[in-house]
């Protein structure tokens, strides 16, 4: 059977007392080549106020976020439109059984608990993609 195209992976941590923090970390599915896009959601909308990504975020050793990041910079809420809600990684990063790293830290004084879910969009390029070797090629397969 062959693997769908595009897979969204997630993870998700619950929050349960102010000034925890919950790691959102994750190794990608194996099968699918590069990771497109990130997407993070709460059921707290409030506590992202605060809150913070406690070391950068990192996946396959690239850094895509500092430290100190604040994921109400990434978060979209229900009026945005659901193809919408990602941050696009431009370019694509490696994915293929590659390390996510990412830790969580609550900043609020609110109310816990609450969760907080981290996906990511992995994809393979389209059956009729070019792989990029095949389009320097040109038409003729002529280096």
């Amino acid at each position: 059977m062959p693997v769908p195209r595009i897979k969204y992976q997630k993870k998700k941590i619950t929050i349960s007392s102010n000034g925890a923090s919950g790691d959102l970390g994750m190794t990608t599915e194996k099968g699918y080549q590069m990771c497109t896009a990130i997407a993070i959601f709460t059921t707290d909308t409030d506590a992202f106020k605060k809150s913070y990504f406690s070391k950068a975020v990192r996946l396959a050793g690239q850094e895509i976020f500092c430290q100190d990041f604040e994921p109400k910079v990434i978060f979209c809420g229900n009026n945005v439109p659901v193809p919408e809600r990602w941050y696009e990684l431009n370019p694509p990063l490696p994915a293929d059984g590659q390390m996510f790293e990412a830790t969580y830290l609550d900043g609020s004084s609110g109310t816990t608990p609450y969760d907080v879910t981290l996906y990511l969009r992995l994809e393979n390029p389209p059956l009729n993609e070019k792989k990029p070797e095949q389009a320097e090629k040109g038409a003729t397969g002529n280096a």
